[in-house]
């Protein structure tokens, strides 16, 4: 939960890169966006699709421990070579979506992201271990529930072109600051997981 400090802000901000001519260097600027954003929150994620102008977030949670189970896209609508860049947020109202939680991970394969674990902070602190699919097509999350995986949160993950997603660490109690921390590595195969599922535990050749 939040302990004090500087509270969560509402405020997007993107890393600019600057003109190859230019001998700027890389910086950080505010996103100028309109009054329709995401409230406030931490512990959440987002994915940015590849060859497109959209981000996608989920999640997290507000400095009353309130959860959050909303998606929200940013579109990207202008740029110039100054660094200045304007956007759009649009909260997206689909018929199904994942549980509110904090502590996932997403990450986006063509024009799908795809969001695993974290928790929904209840008594017993239990990951979730569902896989969830965003169509930025349709605007329309799916759950794979025959796509199993270890329940887990604050983990990391991470695509391949070649349609593999890479999971790699993470706790299944974020209670406690000690808890057991797993080292596995996990292989997923996205071509497979609309039929029967797969995963591969690359730590033991399974």
């Amino acid at each position: 939960s939040y302990k004090g400090g500087r509270p969560p802000e509402d405020a997007t901000w993107v890393m600019t890169r600057p003109d190859i001519n230019s001998s700027a260097s890389w910086s950080w600027r505010e996103l100028s966006t309109g009054k329709s954003r995401p409230p406030a929150r931490f512990r959440h994620d987002m994915a940015w699709v590849s060859n497109t102008e959209v981000l996608v977030l989920f999640g997290g949670q507000n400095p009353n421990n309130r959860l959050f189970g909303d998606t929200w896209q940013l579109t990207i609508t202008a740029a110039d070579h100054e660094g200045g860049v304007e956007g759009n947020w649009k909260q997206v109202k689909a018929s199904s979506s994942p549980p509110p939680r904090v502590d996932h991970s997403m990450v986006s394969l063509g024009l799908y992201v795809y969001l695993h674990g974290g928790y929904d902070t209840g008594p017993d602190y239990v990951p979730y271990n569902d896989v969830w699919r965003f169509s930025v097509v349709d605007m329309t999350w799916s759950e794979m529930p025959s796509f199993q995986l270890p329940s887990r949160a604050q983990f990391a993950m991470t695509p391949l072109p070649d349609d593999y997603i890479y999971l790699l660490g993470g706790t299944e109690d974020g209670r406690k600051l000690d808890a057991m921390l797993s080292d596995d590595l996990w292989r997923v195969d996205t071509a497979l997981v609309c039929e029967i599922g797969s995963y591969y535990d690359a730590s033991s050749g399974m």
